[in-house]
């Protein structure tokens, strides 16, 4: 039988409601707050018209990449990139995961560097969005350890063949 029939609808639901919710509403609203006193203390910036353009530029392609990530995880993993809801039984490794590792990380990190250079927020752009990347570094590589022991050989095959964050040539 099918182990992803075997999942609570309901609980998958819920789950993937408080996924949303946490890392798309809750995440980012912290994250601003977090670096609205750096602000105040005098980082906020003034940039020209081509940062803000180059911002606006940044966000919507990363926007676009980040829809293009959660759908090519759906088609590769069978399911939406939340790690609480299984079966994690195949490797994402097709459309922009032939190229990346984790998009997702990445292009949410681009998303928020292009919103910082929008607003002119130099606490968010400067302090708080390297703290996130870092973040984010340390848990994709436990992330790549779980699947490691997950997959054996067939993920050791795909960190060959993938980048972390620029593509191989």
């Amino acid at each position: 039988m099918d182990k992803r029939k075997q999942f609570n609808p309901f609980l998958r639901n819920v789950i993937t409601g408080l996924y949303i919710f946490a890392f798309w509403i809750l995440l980012p609203i912290l994250l601003v707050k977090l670096s609205l006193p750096l602000d105040r203390k005098g980082m906020k910036k003034s940039f020209p018209w081509f940062i803000k353009a180059a911002g606006i530029l940044i966000s919507i392609i990363s926007s676009f990449m980040l829809f293009l990530s959660v759908r090519d995880f759906k088609r590769g993993a069978g399911k939406l990139p939340i790690t609480a809801i299984p079966p994690y039984d195949r490797i994402a490794c097709k459309g922009v995961y032939a190229i990346w590792r984790h998009p997702v990380y990445l292009f949410y990190i681009l998303l928020a560097a292009g919103i910082a250079l929008i607003t002119g927020s130099g606490g968010f752009l400067l302090v708080i969005l390297p703290l996130f990347s870092v973040l984010c570094f340390i848990h994709a590589k436990i992330e790549e350890i779980w699947l490691i022991k997950k997959h054996g050989d067939a993920y050791r095959a795909y960190l060959k063949r993938t980048s972390l964050i620029f593509p191989k040539i």
